[in-house]
C-alpha cells in the first residue's frame, strides 16, 4: 500500500494484521471484540483497566454520562477516575467505589460541577475529550494539596 510504513502491521502466527491503536480479542468462535483504545487503558498493579468497559457498563446500570480516566499517582503508576454527570448523588460515589475499588482500581469519583466545569467537554467532532477531563481532574488535585 502507498504511504504505509512497516509500523503499521503487525506479523504474527495469525497473520498480518493492520495496527489501528484499538485493543480486541478474538474468541474460541472467531468473533472479534472491540476492548478499547490502546492510549486510553490504564496500567495498575500489574492488571489493564480498560475504561471503555467500564464506562459502558456504568452508563448502563446508572443511566449517566461515565467517562474514566487515568491520573498518576506518586509511585509510578496510574489511578482510575470516574466522572460522572452531575445528577450522580453520594450515595452513586460511594457505590462505585465501593463496587469497583477493589477489582477496577476505581478509587474517586467526581461529578462535573466538582470539576469546576459547566458539562461535559467535546472535542470539534463531538467526541468526550478526555484530555480535558484529565486536565480538570489536575486542576482539582492541585488546589486541595495546596
Amino acid at each position: 500500500m502507498s504511504g504505509e510504513s512497516g509500523a503499521s502491521f503487525l506479523d504474527d502466527e495469525q497473520g498480518r494484521w493492520f495496527v489501528t491503536g484499538d485493543t480486541a480479542m478474538i474468541d474460541n468462535d472467531g468473533v472479534v471484540f472491540i476492548l478499547g483504545r490502546t492510549k486510553d487503558m490504564i496500567s495498575k498493579g500489574g492488571s489493564i483497566v480498560v475504561p471503555a468497559a467500564i464506562e459502558s457498563f456504568l452508563q448502563r446500570r446508572l443511566k449517566l454520562q461515565v467517562v474514566v480516566v487515568s491520573i498518576p499517582c506518586k509511585n509510578g503508576g496510574y489511578e482510575s477516575w470516574v466522572i460522572v454527570e452531575d445528577q450522580a448523588d453520594g450515595e452513586i460515589s460511594s457505590w462505585l467505589v465501593e463496587e469497583f475499588g477493589a477489582s477496577y482500581a476505581v478509587r474517586h469519583v467526581f461529578t462535573i460541577t466538582k470539576l469546576g466545569l459547566d458539562g461535559m467537554p467535546r472535542s470539534g467532532t463531538g467526541k468526550m475529550d478526555k484530555l480535558a477531563l484529565q486536565d480538570a481532574v489536575m486542576r482539582r488535585l492541585e488546589k486541595s494539596v495546596s
